[in-house]
């Protein structure tokens, strides 16, 4: 087994982060916060595209403001991470920011496979099947999404979103979840607490889809944040998470295609 995915690499929590427990807190709590509220973009989003009769008149007009939301986003993210690794005094290689072998990237695509299948059971079961239960204990209604429907699956708007969506946001997620927010809590908790503490701060940054009551959904995305916990821990790399996620949205993307349009 480990001829083919390698071996662990080095310890990825040795450093200590200074200060106090108080001090570790708030900094920690900062970036959280500002990292939850980054999503919301919608809204000005929403606010901009009101108020502009050249893009309301324009057909590709909003889904245009979404793909820019979604590249502002990753700006936010990126200043946010920057920001949080000087204020937790990370380095680069605390957060896992590494060369990593090839073999390794095997895992991370076996994962996301996996957890891919779990998520279009969960679709295709929970959901569609058991969609009256479900909807009757409230955790379920719909899915509000971003781009209005009658989008072509040709449509530029639609590719355009779909990049942004599959590479930018993935990667700003992982730098704040599996980087600064992981290697401070693994330095400071270890790394089981680091595994269930940012796999449940991720589905607090995927509450903005499900604004009409997709609770039932942030079940799916915790389970998803432990995977991607593990496999920050057993490598020590923020790739390999990083890989899977991108496998992982690519698979879901074509899992959800149906329930779009």
């Amino acid at each position: 087994m480990g001829d083919i995915f390698g071996s662990r690499a080095e310890d990825p929590g040795t450093f200590s982060v200074p200060g106090s427990d108080r001090s570790f807190y708030l900094k920690l709590s900062a970036v959280a916060a500002l990292m939850y509220l980054a999503p919301y973009d919608r809204y000005p989003v929403l606010w901009v595209y009101d108020r502009v009769p050249l893009l309301q008149n324009w057909e590709n007009g909003y889904a245009f403001l979404c793909a820019l939301g979604y590249a502002l986003r990753t700006a936010v993210y990126a200043a946010l991470a920057y920001w949080g690794m000087r204020r937790l005094a990370l380095s680069p290689a605390d957060i896992g920011w590494k060369r990593v072998p090839l073999r390794q990237l095997v895992l991370p695509f076996v994962a996301a496979a996996l957890a891919a299948v779990f998520q279009f059971w969960f679709f295709e079961v929970a959901v569609d099947r058991r969609s009256d239960i479900v909807a009757q204990c409230g955790w379920w209604t719909k899915i509000s999404f971003d781009l209005k429907p009658g989008l072509s699956l040709s449509d530029p708007m639609f590719l355009l979103n779909g990049v942004v969506w599959l590479f930018l946001g993935s990667f700003a997620e992982e730098v704040i979840h599996r980087g600064v927010l992981f290697g401070a809590l693994r330095a400071r908790l270890g790394p089981a607490a680091a595994i269930l503490l940012t796999a449940a701060f991720f589905p607090l940054c995927h509450l903005y889809p499900f604004v009409d009551g997709g609770g039932i959904f942030l079940f799916e995305t915790f389970f998803f944040g432990l995977v991607l916990g593990g496999l920050r821990e057993w490598s020590g790399n923020l790739w390999i998470p990083l890989t899977a996620h991108w496998i992982y949205n690519a698979l879901s993307a074509w899992t959800l295609l149906p329930w779009v349009f």
